[in-house]
């Protein structure tokens, strides 16, 4: 008769097993590192993880400009989806998007790079930055389509460039996925200048039709022009100061009731009062008939700024039902600083009211940034001046107006993934790794 296991037997046995498993997994993962001399120290600690699990760890010591990083393959069949996740937690690194990567190339059979249908080769993905979660470590994960004829992913988990510095690696997995679904946008953008108004709220009736034709047609997102408590009352003698208003106040109330009536989120740019201060500013009202955010101009041009209007000091980026929206207003738009600040803080879609402007710099905001931008302006479309309308990622305009009074709507999908920018592949994914970092910016 044989004897029960006893539970301290089950113990030992589950451990024994759950080595080998380990092991199994630990022999797949290699170091490596681009040259030998600025190898960092690799060692593999098998209970640090957060409950315990093995982390693939990389050592910095004093020396300045160590590179290395774990490596594995693993097998992909060309056309289907992957998802890479791992938990990463960093001490004494800076700056963890640019000093931590987790790199991935697709290959065929014989580990060669892949060449896209357009002729260039298939480069690398870069992994974003993910989320914290407890006791210091961040959750990265992303999910990408394996190329024609891939067979092979490479995956490396990365510690580069950061002295006295120690990164932990755990629980890296790589699992077919289904595809992801369409993530549908329907951006719009109003052309119109209010006609012969007599006050602000002549202004906002003006605009209330078009907001309605937009809201009819499904629009997700409406973008209104500049200031538009102002457009009109300068003929009238008034100066920024004497139409600002509070938010909320009269604009944000008027177009509330209209996104709760279209279920759909508006840009609402005003003059706004804050007390003794005046900014330039555009409110996001939401379907629930709520301000979901305010972004105060940063960028003021001298036309304002000797009026006394105050520069805002921030980059709020704000979640809607569909994806994060930043907002940056005219002049803004020169400056290169203002977009990246609200796509490095999670902007997908930029709206930009805006008086007139330079229009190949709304597209070099655009293609910089892999962003879909929303323009609407005051300014004629025969000028060749800016324009209103709605831009890719790629630079391109989408759709845009050609006859004042008109609104121009555009469906997009946030869910696509842009590599087919000549040979440097997917840029938005590049630019956090490998953007600069100044000071404390992190």
């Amino acid at each position: 008769m044989r004897r029960p296991v006893s539970l301290y037997g089950l113990e030992l046995i589950v451990l024994w097993c759950t080595s080998v498993c380990w092991a199994g997994d630990l022999r797949q993962w290699q170091p490596w590192s681009p040259r030998d001399e600025i190898k960092p120290t690799f060692r593999v600690e098998p209970h640090a993880g957060p409950d315990g699990q093995p982390a693939w760890t990389i050592v910095a010591d004093d020396r300045e400009g160590l590179d290395g990083a774990w490596r594995r393959v693993f097998r992909v069949e060309g056309g289907k989806h992957y998802r890479f996740s791992c938990l990463r937690k960093t001490q004494g690194v800076r700056h963890p998007a640019l000093q931590t990567l987790v790199q991935i190339w697709f290959r065929d059979e014989q580990g060669r790079l892949l060449r896209r249908p357009d002729g260039n080769l298939w480069e690398s993905y870069l992994v974003p930055e993910g989320k914290p979660e407890a006791n210091g470590w961040v959750r990265l994960e992303a999910v990408y389509q394996a190329p024609r004829g891939a067979k092979q992913a490479l995956v490396e988990l990365r510690l580069r460039w950061a002295e006295n510095a120690r990164v932990l690696w755990v629980e890296p997995r790589w699992d077919e996925v289904p595809p992801p679904k369409p993530r549908l946008v329907r951006l719009a953008a109003v052309h119109y200048r209010p006609q012969n108004p007599t006050s602000p709220q002549d202004n906002y009736e003006q605009f209330a039709r078009f907001v309605r034709q937009a809201g009819s047609q499904r629009a997700d997102l409406i973008v209104l022009p500049e200031a538009i408590n102002y457009y009109g009352m300068y003929r009238h003698g008034k100066s920024y100061a004497d139409v600002a208003e509070p938010i909320p106040g009269p604009a944000t109330q008027f177009f509330s009731r209209l996104a709760q009536e279209y279920n759909t989120y508006i840009v609402v740019p005003i003059i706004e009062r804050a007390g003794h201060l005046v900014y330039n500013s555009a409110a996001l009202v939401g379907p629930d008939g709520n301000v979901v955010g305010v972004y105060r101009k940063v960028c003021l041009p001298r036309e304002e700024y000797n009026q006394g209007v105050c520069a805002g000091k921030d980059f709020p980026v704000f979640d809607t039902r569909f994806g994060k929206v930043g907002i940056m207003i005219c002049w803004d738009v020169h400056f290169p600083e203002v977009a990246r600040q609200l796509q490095y803080r999670g902007a997908e879609v930029i709206a930009l009211p805006i008086w007139g402007g330079m229009p190949r710099l709304a597209a070099a905001r655009a293609l910089e940034n892999q962003v879909y931008l929303v323009t609407a302006t005051y300014t004629d479309s025969a000028r060749k001046w800016m324009i209103t309308g709605i831009w890719g990622p790629t630079g391109d305009v989408l759709k845009r107006a050609t006859e004042w009074g008109t609104v121009v709507i555009e469906e997009v999908d946030l869910n696509r993934r842009h590599v087919g920018w000549f040979n440097i592949g997917d840029f938005k994914g590049r630019i956090p790794h490998e953007r600069p970092y100044i000071g404390s910016d992190n």
